[in-house]
Protein backbone atom coordinates (compact mmCIF):
# COMPACT_ATOMS: atom_id res chain seq x y z
CA UNK A 1 0.00 0.00 0.00
CA UNK A 2 2.49 2.30 0.71
CA UNK A 3 4.94 1.70 -2.16
CA UNK A 4 1.40 2.22 -4.12
CA UNK A 5 1.01 6.13 -2.51
CA UNK A 6 4.80 6.30 -3.46
CA UNK A 7 4.46 5.69 -6.80
CA UNK A 8 0.86 7.65 -6.77
CA UNK A 9 2.98 10.79 -5.45
CA UNK A 10 5.94 10.43 -7.75
CA UNK A 11 3.39 10.53 -11.04
CA UNK A 12 1.88 13.77 -9.15
CA UNK A 13 5.34 15.43 -9.65
CA UNK A 14 5.86 14.19 -12.77
CA UNK A 15 3.02 15.20 -14.81
CA UNK A 16 2.45 18.52 -13.21
CA UNK A 17 6.49 19.49 -13.78
CA UNK A 18 5.57 18.47 -17.28
CA UNK A 19 2.56 20.22 -17.74
CA UNK A 20 4.48 23.04 -16.09
CA UNK A 21 7.56 22.67 -18.72
CA UNK A 22 5.56 22.14 -21.65
CA UNK A 23 3.27 25.93 -21.34
CA UNK A 24 6.43 27.88 -20.24
CA UNK A 25 8.44 25.80 -23.47
CA UNK A 26 6.15 27.09 -25.73
CA UNK A 27 6.71 30.78 -25.26
CA UNK A 28 10.51 30.18 -26.01
CA UNK A 29 9.72 28.54 -29.08
CA UNK A 30 7.51 30.97 -30.70
CA UNK A 31 9.62 33.88 -29.78
CA UNK A 32 12.42 32.04 -32.06
CA UNK A 33 9.64 31.26 -34.98
CA UNK A 34 8.45 34.35 -35.22
CA UNK A 35 10.86 35.23 -38.10
CA UNK A 36 9.99 32.16 -39.90
CA UNK A 37 6.70 32.49 -39.57
CA UNK A 38 6.36 36.03 -40.91
CA UNK A 39 7.68 34.48 -43.91
CA UNK A 40 6.04 31.50 -44.02
CA UNK A 41 2.22 33.74 -44.15
CA UNK A 42 3.83 36.55 -45.58
CA UNK A 43 2.86 38.69 -43.11
CA UNK A 44 4.93 41.48 -40.57
CA UNK A 45 6.19 41.24 -37.43
CA UNK A 46 3.61 43.44 -35.83
CA UNK A 47 0.97 41.12 -36.56
CA UNK A 48 2.95 37.95 -35.85
CA UNK A 49 4.00 39.14 -32.45
CA UNK A 50 0.00 38.78 -31.22
CA UNK A 51 0.70 35.02 -31.26
CA UNK A 52 3.20 35.89 -28.07
CA UNK A 53 0.66 38.76 -26.92
CA UNK A 54 -2.23 36.79 -26.55
CA UNK A 55 -0.71 33.79 -25.33
CA UNK A 56 0.90 35.62 -22.33
CA UNK A 57 -2.79 37.72 -22.24
CA UNK A 58 -5.21 34.55 -21.91
CA UNK A 59 -2.47 33.47 -19.36
CA UNK A 60 -2.78 36.14 -17.33
CA UNK A 61 -6.07 37.38 -16.83
CA UNK A 62 -7.32 33.24 -16.43
CA UNK A 63 -4.96 31.64 -14.52
CA UNK A 64 -6.64 33.28 -11.22
CA UNK A 65 -10.43 32.29 -11.88
CA UNK A 66 -9.39 28.24 -12.91
CA UNK A 67 -7.56 28.52 -10.14
CA UNK A 68 -10.77 29.70 -7.90
CA UNK A 69 -13.07 27.36 -9.75
CA UNK A 70 -10.40 24.21 -9.23
CA UNK A 71 -10.61 24.88 -5.54
CA UNK A 72 -14.53 24.34 -5.59
CA UNK A 73 -14.51 21.42 -8.36
CA UNK A 74 -11.03 19.48 -8.30
CA UNK A 75 -7.95 20.67 -9.16
CA UNK A 76 -6.67 17.63 -10.90
CA UNK A 77 -10.16 18.06 -13.38
CA UNK A 78 -9.11 21.07 -14.18
CA UNK A 79 -5.78 20.30 -14.51
CA UNK A 80 -6.47 17.09 -17.11
CA UNK A 81 -8.74 19.74 -19.35
CA UNK A 82 -6.06 22.30 -19.50
CA UNK A 83 -3.57 19.69 -20.84
CA UNK A 84 -6.24 18.36 -23.25
CA UNK A 85 -7.33 22.05 -24.08
CA UNK A 86 -3.49 22.76 -24.42
CA UNK A 87 -2.94 19.69 -26.68
CA UNK A 88 -5.58 20.39 -29.15
CA UNK A 89 -4.58 24.04 -29.38
CA UNK A 90 -1.35 22.97 -30.65
CA UNK A 91 -2.30 20.77 -32.92
CA UNK A 92 -4.55 23.38 -34.65
CA UNK A 93 -2.19 26.03 -34.82
CA UNK A 94 -0.24 23.11 -36.38
CA UNK A 95 -2.28 22.87 -39.02
CA UNK A 96 -3.39 26.69 -39.37
CA UNK A 97 -3.17 28.10 -42.84
CA UNK A 98 -3.21 31.68 -42.18
CA UNK A 99 -1.53 33.83 -39.54
CA UNK A 100 -5.21 34.94 -38.42
CA UNK A 101 -5.91 31.21 -37.35
CA UNK A 102 -2.53 30.66 -35.56
CA UNK A 103 -3.17 33.68 -33.21
CA UNK A 104 -6.65 32.55 -32.43
CA UNK A 105 -5.37 29.15 -31.39
CA UNK A 106 -1.89 30.56 -29.41
CA UNK A 107 -4.91 32.43 -27.14
CA UNK A 108 -6.80 29.08 -26.88
CA UNK A 109 -3.62 27.47 -26.17
CA UNK A 110 -2.85 30.25 -23.46
CA UNK A 111 -6.55 29.52 -21.49
CA UNK A 112 -5.03 25.95 -21.51
CA UNK A 113 -1.74 26.84 -20.05
CA UNK A 114 -4.07 29.12 -17.46
CA UNK A 115 -5.24 25.96 -16.23
CA UNK A 116 -2.90 24.06 -15.84
CA UNK A 117 -0.76 26.79 -14.58
CA UNK A 118 -2.98 27.22 -12.03
CA UNK A 119 -3.02 23.76 -10.51
CA UNK A 120 0.07 22.32 -10.83
CA UNK A 121 1.65 23.42 -7.69
CA UNK A 122 -1.01 23.04 -5.59
CA UNK A 123 -1.39 19.24 -6.39
CA UNK A 124 1.91 18.67 -5.39
CA UNK A 125 1.18 20.62 -1.93
CA UNK A 126 -1.63 18.88 -1.87
CA UNK A 127 -1.78 15.32 -2.88
CA UNK A 128 1.44 14.66 -2.13
CA UNK A 129 3.41 13.97 1.54
CA UNK A 130 5.00 16.37 3.51
CA UNK A 131 8.07 14.35 3.62
CA UNK A 132 8.27 14.56 -0.47
CA UNK A 133 6.52 17.94 -1.39
CA UNK A 134 10.18 20.22 -0.79
CA UNK A 135 11.62 17.06 -3.63
CA UNK A 136 8.89 17.24 -5.61
CA UNK A 137 8.25 21.69 -5.85
CA UNK A 138 12.31 21.67 -6.14
CA UNK A 139 11.64 19.08 -9.35
CA UNK A 140 8.70 21.27 -10.43
CA UNK A 141 10.78 24.50 -10.10
CA UNK A 142 13.62 22.48 -12.09
CA UNK A 143 10.77 22.54 -14.93
CA UNK A 144 9.47 25.92 -14.33
CA UNK A 145 13.17 27.20 -15.23
CA UNK A 146 14.04 24.68 -17.84
CA UNK A 147 10.64 25.54 -19.34
CA UNK A 148 11.60 29.04 -21.39
CA UNK A 149 15.32 28.47 -21.79
CA UNK A 150 14.97 25.34 -24.02
CA UNK A 151 12.41 26.59 -25.92
CA UNK A 152 14.82 29.23 -28.41
CA UNK A 153 17.36 26.14 -28.01
CA UNK A 154 14.40 23.18 -29.28
CA UNK A 155 12.90 25.44 -31.56
CA UNK A 156 15.87 26.86 -33.88
CA UNK A 157 16.75 23.14 -33.76
CA UNK A 158 13.54 22.13 -35.15
CA UNK A 159 12.98 24.92 -37.33
CA UNK A 160 16.57 24.30 -39.08
CA UNK A 161 15.88 20.62 -40.09
CA UNK A 162 12.22 20.31 -40.26
CA UNK A 163 8.84 22.07 -41.33
CA UNK A 164 7.97 25.00 -38.76
CA UNK A 165 4.28 23.40 -37.52
CA UNK A 166 7.18 20.94 -35.90
CA UNK A 167 7.37 23.51 -32.75
CA UNK A 168 3.68 22.57 -32.32
CA UNK A 169 3.79 18.91 -33.20
CA UNK A 170 6.46 18.20 -30.73
CA UNK A 171 3.66 19.27 -27.47
CA UNK A 172 1.45 16.15 -28.50
CA UNK A 173 3.47 13.13 -27.72
CA UNK A 174 4.11 14.46 -24.08
CA UNK A 175 0.54 15.93 -23.68
CA UNK A 176 -0.64 12.37 -24.65
CA UNK A 177 1.93 10.89 -22.26
CA UNK A 178 0.54 12.90 -19.62
CA UNK A 179 -3.32 12.29 -20.16
CA UNK A 180 -2.62 8.46 -20.24
CA UNK A 181 -1.19 8.92 -16.83
CA UNK A 182 -3.72 10.58 -15.55
CA UNK A 183 -6.62 9.08 -16.46
CA UNK A 184 -5.02 5.03 -16.41
CA UNK A 185 -2.34 5.50 -13.25
CA UNK A 186 -3.83 8.40 -11.12
CA UNK A 187 -7.37 8.86 -11.98
CA UNK A 188 -9.55 10.60 -10.06
CA UNK A 189 -8.24 11.90 -6.68
CA UNK A 190 -10.37 11.84 -3.33
CA UNK A 191 -10.73 15.70 -3.10
CA UNK A 192 -12.24 17.86 -0.89
CA UNK A 193 -15.36 19.50 -2.60
CA UNK A 194 -16.27 23.35 -2.38
CA UNK A 195 -19.48 25.46 -3.24
CA UNK A 196 -18.16 27.80 -6.15
CA UNK A 197 -19.41 31.17 -5.53
CA UNK A 198 -18.39 32.69 -8.86
CA UNK A 199 -17.61 36.50 -8.80
CA UNK A 200 -18.56 37.29 -11.83
CA UNK A 201 -18.08 40.97 -11.82
CA UNK A 202 -14.31 40.60 -9.67
CA UNK A 203 -13.42 38.62 -12.43
CA UNK A 204 -14.62 40.65 -15.59
CA UNK A 205 -12.51 43.44 -13.77
CA UNK A 206 -9.19 41.53 -13.33
CA UNK A 207 -9.00 40.69 -16.81
CA UNK A 208 -9.83 44.27 -18.06
CA UNK A 209 -7.22 45.41 -15.75
CA UNK A 210 -4.31 42.86 -16.75
CA UNK A 211 -5.35 42.75 -20.40
CA UNK A 212 -4.63 46.66 -19.96
CA UNK A 213 -1.67 46.22 -17.89
CA UNK A 214 0.02 43.57 -20.35
CA UNK A 215 -1.05 45.35 -23.64
CA UNK A 216 0.59 48.38 -21.62
CA UNK A 217 3.66 46.57 -21.07
CA UNK A 218 3.93 45.02 -24.58
CA UNK A 219 3.12 48.04 -26.50
CA UNK A 220 5.69 51.00 -24.40
CA UNK A 221 6.30 52.30 -26.68
CA UNK A 222 2.69 52.93 -28.65
CA UNK A 223 0.54 56.18 -28.82
CA UNK A 224 -2.08 54.71 -27.04
CA UNK A 225 0.14 53.35 -23.51
CA UNK A 226 -1.21 56.64 -21.79
CA UNK A 227 -4.64 55.52 -22.43
CA UNK A 228 -3.80 52.12 -21.49
CA UNK A 229 -2.32 52.77 -18.44
CA UNK A 230 -5.69 54.96 -17.20
CA UNK A 231 -7.61 51.98 -18.09
CA UNK A 232 -5.32 49.72 -16.12
CA UNK A 233 -5.65 52.04 -13.01
CA UNK A 234 -9.22 52.62 -12.79
CA UNK A 235 -9.90 48.84 -13.14
CA UNK A 236 -7.43 48.06 -10.76
CA UNK A 237 -9.25 50.74 -8.41
CA UNK A 238 -12.75 48.98 -9.15
CA UNK A 239 -11.45 45.88 -8.60
CA UNK A 240 -9.98 46.45 -5.01
CA UNK A 241 -12.92 48.16 -4.04
CA UNK A 242 -15.40 45.50 -5.23
CA UNK A 243 -13.49 42.67 -3.90
CA UNK A 244 -13.15 44.69 -0.21
CA UNK A 245 -17.01 44.10 0.00
CA UNK A 246 -18.12 41.03 -1.99
CA UNK A 247 -18.61 37.96 0.30
CA UNK A 248 -17.21 35.73 -1.85
CA UNK A 249 -13.83 38.01 -3.57
CA UNK A 250 -11.88 36.23 -6.20
CA UNK A 251 -8.82 37.08 -3.86
CA UNK A 252 -9.39 37.62 -0.66
CA UNK A 253 -7.98 41.23 0.43
CA UNK A 254 -6.78 39.53 3.73
CA UNK A 255 -3.85 38.15 1.62
CA UNK A 256 -3.34 41.47 0.40
CA UNK A 257 -3.24 42.70 4.27
CA UNK A 258 -0.47 40.30 5.09
CA UNK A 259 2.99 41.25 4.90
CA UNK A 260 4.23 37.64 4.53
CA UNK A 261 2.10 37.61 1.88
CA UNK A 262 3.01 40.35 -0.18
CA UNK A 263 7.03 40.06 0.57
CA UNK A 264 6.42 36.33 -0.92
CA UNK A 265 4.57 37.66 -3.94
CA UNK A 266 7.12 41.06 -4.65
CA UNK A 267 9.76 37.67 -4.48
CA UNK A 268 8.52 36.47 -6.93
CA UNK A 269 7.46 38.90 -9.37
CA UNK A 270 11.51 40.14 -9.28
CA UNK A 271 12.09 36.50 -9.58
CA UNK A 272 10.27 35.82 -12.52
CA UNK A 273 11.30 39.06 -14.04
CA UNK A 274 15.27 38.54 -12.92
CA UNK A 275 15.45 35.05 -14.97
CA UNK A 276 13.87 36.49 -18.23
CA UNK A 277 16.08 39.42 -17.77
CA UNK A 278 19.48 36.72 -17.42
CA UNK A 279 18.11 35.14 -20.89
CA UNK A 280 17.86 38.20 -23.01
CA UNK A 281 21.22 39.90 -22.41
CA UNK A 282 24.08 37.53 -22.54
CA UNK A 283 22.63 36.94 -26.49
CA UNK A 284 22.91 40.43 -27.60
CA UNK A 285 26.49 40.68 -25.55
CA UNK A 286 28.18 37.23 -26.75
CA UNK A 287 26.74 37.62 -30.52
CA UNK A 288 26.95 41.94 -31.31
CA UNK A 289 29.56 42.85 -28.60
CA UNK A 290 31.78 39.92 -28.94
CA UNK A 291 31.14 38.35 -32.18
CA UNK A 292 31.00 35.00 -31.03
CA UNK A 293 28.74 32.42 -32.28
CA UNK A 294 25.53 31.14 -31.30
CA UNK A 295 27.19 27.73 -29.48
CA UNK A 296 28.75 30.40 -26.78
CA UNK A 297 25.18 31.78 -26.49
CA UNK A 298 23.30 28.51 -25.25
CA UNK A 299 26.26 27.68 -23.12
CA UNK A 300 26.10 30.40 -21.30
CA UNK A 301 22.09 30.81 -21.12
CA UNK A 302 22.38 27.14 -19.87
CA UNK A 303 24.30 28.32 -16.43
CA UNK A 304 21.18 30.00 -14.46
CA UNK A 305 19.07 26.73 -15.23
CA UNK A 306 21.86 24.45 -14.56
CA UNK A 307 22.67 26.15 -11.47
CA UNK A 308 18.85 25.81 -10.62
CA UNK A 309 19.03 21.80 -11.34
CA UNK A 310 21.99 21.30 -8.55
CA UNK A 311 20.54 23.20 -5.96
CA UNK A 312 16.97 21.85 -6.50
CA UNK A 313 18.67 18.32 -5.51
CA UNK A 314 19.42 20.10 -1.64
CA UNK A 315 17.10 22.21 -1.18
CA UNK A 316 14.64 19.93 0.42
CA UNK A 317 17.27 18.86 2.85
CA UNK A 318 18.20 22.87 3.61
CA UNK A 319 14.59 23.20 4.58
CA UNK A 320 14.81 20.54 7.19
CA UNK A 321 17.73 21.87 8.69
CA UNK A 322 17.40 25.57 8.38
CA UNK A 323 14.68 28.05 8.95
CA UNK A 324 12.92 28.46 5.41
CA UNK A 325 12.61 32.53 6.37
CA UNK A 326 16.08 32.31 6.64
CA UNK A 327 16.72 30.16 3.10
CA UNK A 328 14.58 33.18 1.39
CA UNK A 329 16.13 35.89 2.64
CA UNK A 330 19.90 34.48 1.42
CA UNK A 331 18.99 32.75 -1.64
CA UNK A 332 17.81 36.37 -3.00
CA UNK A 333 20.50 38.59 -1.64
CA UNK A 334 22.87 35.53 -3.90
CA UNK A 335 20.66 36.57 -6.75
CA UNK A 336 21.27 40.44 -6.07
CA UNK A 337 24.92 40.16 -5.57
CA UNK A 338 25.23 37.70 -8.67
CA UNK A 339 23.68 40.43 -10.73
CA UNK A 340 25.17 43.44 -9.57
CA UNK A 341 28.55 42.17 -10.12
CA UNK A 342 27.79 40.56 -13.73
CA UNK A 343 26.65 44.90 -13.80
CA UNK A 344 29.94 46.20 -12.22
CA UNK A 345 32.12 43.97 -14.54
CA UNK A 346 30.01 44.13 -17.78
CA UNK A 347 33.03 46.07 -19.61
CA UNK A 348 35.45 43.48 -19.20
CA UNK A 349 33.14 40.44 -18.74
CA UNK A 350 34.70 37.28 -19.54
CA UNK A 351 32.29 34.32 -20.56
CA UNK A 352 33.64 32.31 -17.91
CA UNK A 353 32.79 34.70 -14.81
CA UNK A 354 29.58 35.40 -16.98
CA UNK A 355 28.81 31.92 -17.08
CA UNK A 356 29.80 31.19 -12.50
CA UNK A 357 27.74 34.55 -11.85
CA UNK A 358 24.64 33.47 -13.64
CA UNK A 359 25.30 29.79 -12.04
CA UNK A 360 25.41 31.35 -8.81
CA UNK A 361 22.30 33.33 -9.51
CA UNK A 362 20.76 29.85 -10.12
CA UNK A 363 21.63 28.54 -7.05
CA UNK A 364 19.73 31.72 -5.64
CA UNK A 365 16.30 30.41 -7.42
CA UNK A 366 16.83 27.17 -7.12
CA UNK A 367 16.40 27.41 -3.26
CA UNK A 368 14.24 30.37 -3.32
CA UNK A 369 11.68 29.36 -6.06
CA UNK A 370 10.25 25.77 -4.15
CA UNK A 371 10.12 27.26 -0.83
CA UNK A 372 8.53 30.86 -1.93
CA UNK A 373 5.68 28.29 -3.90
CA UNK A 374 5.21 26.01 -0.52
CA UNK A 375 5.40 29.32 1.82
CA UNK A 376 2.44 30.93 -0.16
CA UNK A 377 0.76 27.98 -0.17
CA UNK A 378 0.76 27.28 3.23
CA UNK A 379 -0.17 31.07 4.34
CA UNK A 380 -3.74 30.06 3.03
CA UNK A 381 -6.58 27.33 3.74
CA UNK A 382 -6.25 23.86 1.74
CA UNK A 383 -9.10 24.67 -0.05
CA UNK A 384 -7.69 28.27 -1.49
CA UNK A 385 -4.40 26.31 -2.57
CA UNK A 386 -4.93 26.63 -6.11
CA UNK A 387 -5.93 30.15 -6.19
CA UNK A 388 -2.88 30.96 -4.01
CA UNK A 389 -1.29 29.16 -6.39
CA UNK A 390 -2.37 30.87 -9.85
CA UNK A 391 -2.02 33.96 -7.82
CA UNK A 392 1.46 33.65 -7.96
CA UNK A 393 2.17 32.67 -11.15
CA UNK A 394 0.41 35.21 -12.37
CA UNK A 395 2.58 37.68 -10.75
CA UNK A 396 5.22 35.74 -12.13
CA UNK A 397 4.15 36.01 -15.69
CA UNK A 398 3.81 39.67 -15.08
CA UNK A 399 7.35 40.29 -14.20
CA UNK A 400 8.69 38.23 -17.32
CA UNK A 401 6.35 40.25 -19.53
CA UNK A 402 7.82 43.48 -17.37
CA UNK A 403 11.39 43.05 -17.74
CA UNK A 404 11.51 41.84 -20.95
CA UNK A 405 9.41 44.62 -22.57
CA UNK A 406 11.44 47.39 -20.49
CA UNK A 407 14.94 45.45 -21.41
CA UNK A 408 14.13 45.42 -25.10
CA UNK A 409 13.75 48.80 -25.11
CA UNK A 410 16.34 49.84 -22.80
CA UNK A 411 19.08 47.69 -25.15
CA UNK A 412 17.48 49.68 -28.15
CA UNK A 413 17.70 52.94 -27.13
CA UNK A 414 21.34 52.35 -25.99
CA UNK A 415 21.81 50.55 -29.37
CA UNK A 416 20.64 53.57 -31.02
CA UNK A 417 23.59 55.81 -28.85
CA UNK A 418 26.29 53.14 -30.36
CA UNK A 419 27.00 51.89 -26.35
CA UNK A 420 24.80 48.82 -25.91
CA UNK A 421 27.28 47.69 -22.65
CA UNK A 422 25.76 51.23 -20.57
CA UNK A 423 22.08 49.77 -21.10
CA UNK A 424 23.18 45.78 -20.03
CA UNK A 425 24.56 47.73 -17.12
CA UNK A 426 21.56 49.96 -16.32
CA UNK A 427 19.73 46.71 -16.38
CA UNK A 428 21.54 44.37 -14.30
CA UNK A 429 21.91 46.79 -11.65
CA UNK A 430 18.05 47.53 -11.95
CA UNK A 431 17.21 43.87 -11.12
CA UNK A 432 19.89 43.71 -8.14
CA UNK A 433 18.48 47.02 -6.91
CA UNK A 434 14.53 45.18 -6.79
CA UNK A 435 16.01 41.99 -5.85
CA UNK A 436 17.89 43.81 -2.73
CA UNK A 437 14.21 45.28 -1.55
CA UNK A 438 12.94 41.73 -1.76
CA UNK A 439 16.21 40.86 0.27
CA UNK A 440 15.49 43.84 2.97
CA UNK A 441 11.40 42.77 3.10
CA UNK A 442 12.42 38.87 3.52
CA UNK A 443 15.19 40.59 6.39
CA UNK A 444 11.76 42.17 7.67
CA UNK A 445 9.91 39.05 8.02
CA UNK A 446 12.84 37.08 9.49
CA UNK A 447 13.38 39.46 12.38
CA UNK A 448 9.57 39.02 13.04
CA UNK A 449 9.36 35.59 12.85
CA UNK A 450 12.34 35.63 15.91
CA UNK A 451 10.88 37.64 17.82
CA UNK A 452 7.20 35.24 17.78
CA UNK A 453 9.45 32.45 18.76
Amino acid sequence: MKRNSLIHENLIILVTSLGMFLSTLDTGIINVALPTLTNVFDSNLTIMMWTVTLYTLMLVSFITLFGKISDAIGKIKIFNFGIILFGIASLLCALSSTEYFLIIFRAIQGIGAAMVQATAAALITSYVSNDKQGKGLGIFSMALGLGPILGPSIGSILLNFSNWSMIFWINIPIIILIVVINQVFIGELNEERFKLNFDFIGNILMVVMLSSLILAITFLKSQFIIVLLIIFLISLWLFIKWESKVKFPLIPVTWLQNKMMLSLLFGIFTLGGSMSLGFIIPPFYIEQNLKLNTLIVGIVNLSAPLGMVIMSQFSNKLTKKFNNQLLLTLSILLMGISYLVIGLLQYNLLIWKLIVLLLFFGFGCGIYLPINTRSILNLVKKSQQATAGSLQRMIQNLGIALYSSVSSITIQIFKNHHNMIHGYIVLWIMASIILFIGFILSVKNLLGYKKTE
